[in-house]
């Protein structure tokens, strides 16, 4: 290379020469750039149909490393021409709000996972709480059925041998017990109003005469009838105590008491009575006792009519698989309340976990760490300063994978094919010979590159082969410049 070069220049310091030379200077110049190109063409040996050279610059692949989150620098761990290794950390950017982020957020998990874990304490509690009410009803509708099949059989019975007064011509079994049941309410209605019709005779018998005498007199009368009905009992208690005739004197003296009172508040009343005034009084009372037996009597007919499956046993059976599917359907609906809440802390649990996981990435987001294996070309930040999301903090070169891109005339071009391989020289290693693999032939020409050929060669087009360099030793660097000589 450096021999073509002295040539070049010979060839142009002749170009200035007075034209006054001689022709036999010329002559022998001409032999001396022949001689060059000569030469030139067969560096490394072999002939020119067997060696193509051309030049280029070593390149390596850049890679820009930013930051996914904007933040304060706290620690630059490399500068440019450090070589780092894929994985390692390169910066670290200030995570105190983050961390304080993370303990709420951890709280807030704690928190959900707690009531994650009481609803579905309460879920089982439910469940358990819904089979129990399931056993309950079960259990009802057997006694149900129990109660209702034995009086059922009772009533059929008691129907077909059930005597009737003989002014009743239908038999026992005639009406359905649905329409007893309606003619036993409506006289238990009549009777009600019957009785109240007395009570009101009474009240209009007494107001229309001075009772006052004769209220006091039956109020003497009633208390005296309680204080001799209570003598009486104590009387007939046997006594078995020393001292017994005192005790039992005693007591006959209260019994005769009492007897003498209730005789001359009987006295004092019938006296009354004599009177035909009060006469009416009596019968209203006598009336109103009658109208009242008639009503208790009523009810307890009422009463009688429910036999069979209207009985009370079979109401409060009924009454009893009321209350258990009540207690279903209460415990289905606490069920569902439970999985609701459940289905909700569950929810709860799951978004504190992913704001958890999303505090931790942000974290690790936090510290800056080489993609690559390689060389740290470019740095452009330092400690303190603010570093934007997605602003270049370094460039780092794959020192693995290099490349050099040379041009070739269209004549040469031809002669190279994808995947021939190459022989790289470097000025700072002369003895060393670096293998290159053709890695792209362009399929368009292009104008040579300004800073490659001459002006003259300028004016032609190039076509650009771009190889890759193995560098397993290291040794190569991106900037270096590099012959390239083709063997196809």
């Amino acid at each position: 290379m450096y021999l073509s070069l002295v040539c070049k220049i010979a060839t142009l310091e002749v170009i200035m020469i007075n034209k006054k030379i001689t022709l036999v200077l010329l002559t022998l110049l001409a032999l001396t750039v022949a001689g060059c190109d000569s030469i030139s063409s067969n560096i490394g040996g072999g002939k020119d149909s067997d060696r193509i050279m051309a030049s280029g610059v070593i390149e390596a692949d850049q890679i820009s490393i930013a930051s996914e989150l904007s933040g304060r620098v706290t620690a630059v761990l490399v500068e440019a021409g450090t070589e780092v290794t894929a994985g390692d950390l390169v910066l670290v950017l200030e995570d105190s709000m983050l961390l304080t982020q993370k303990t709420q957020v951890q709280a807030q998990l704690e928190s959900a996972v707690a009531q994650f874990e009481g609803a579905k304490a309460a879920e089982d509690a439910a469940q358990a709480y819904m089979r129990s009410a399931e056993l309950g009803l079960a259990a009802a509708e057997i006694q149900y059925q129990q109660v209702l099949g034995q009086v059922q059989l009772d009533d059929r019975v008691s129907d077909w041998n059930e005597n009737t007064p003989y002014q009743i011509d239908v038999p026992a079994w005639y009406f359905q017990k649905t329409e007893q049941i309606s003619a036993a309410k409506k006289e238990l209605e009549r009777a009600r109003e019957f009785y109240q019709d007395e009570q009101e005779n009474y009240q209009d018998t007494v107001d229309d005469i001075e009772n006052e005498e004769f209220q006091e007199a039956e109020q003497h009368l009633a208390q005296a009838q309680a204080s001799f009905e209570i003598a009486d009992a104590l009387n007939d208690r046997p006594v078995g105590y020393e001292g017994r005739e005192e005790i039992e004197d005693f007591i006959k003296t209260i019994y005769d008491n009492t007897e003498t009172e209730l005789k001359a508040a009987q006295k004092a009343y019938d006296q009354i009575l004599a009177d035909p005034d009060y006469e009416d009084i009596l019968e209203a009372r006598a009336r109103v006792s009658v109208a009242k037996e008639f009503l208790d009597l009523a009810q307890d007919y009422l009463y009688q009519q429910y036999t069979g499956e209207y009985s009370l046993d079979v109401q409060a059976a009924e009454a009893s698989v009321s209350q258990a599917e009540a207690g279903v359907h209460l415990a289905q609906a606490q069920i569902t309340q439970a999985k609701n809440n459940r289905i909700s802390t569950e929810t709860a649990v799951t978004q504190a976990e992913a704001a958890l996981a999303l505090v931790d990435l942000q974290l690790e987001k936090m510290k800056i760490y080489s993609p690559i294996s390689g060389v740290i070309l470019t740095s452009t930040i330092d400690p303190g300063e603010i570093l934007a999301a997605g602003y270049t903090a370094f460039s780092v070169g794959d020192l693995s994978h290099l490349t050099v891109t040379v041009y070739l005339p269209e004549d040469k071009y031809g002669q190279i094919k994808l995947g021939d391989t190459a022989e790289l020289r470097i000025d700072s290693f002369p003895e060393d010979i670096f293998k290159a693999v053709v890695l792209r032939i362009a399929d368009e020409a292009e104008y040579t590159p300004r800073n490659v050929q001459t002006q003259e060669e300028r004016q032609n087009t190039v076509y650009a082969i771009e190889l890759t360099v193995k560098n397993d030793d290291g040794k190569l660097k991106p900037g270096m410049p590099a012959d390239v000589i083709f063997n196809p």
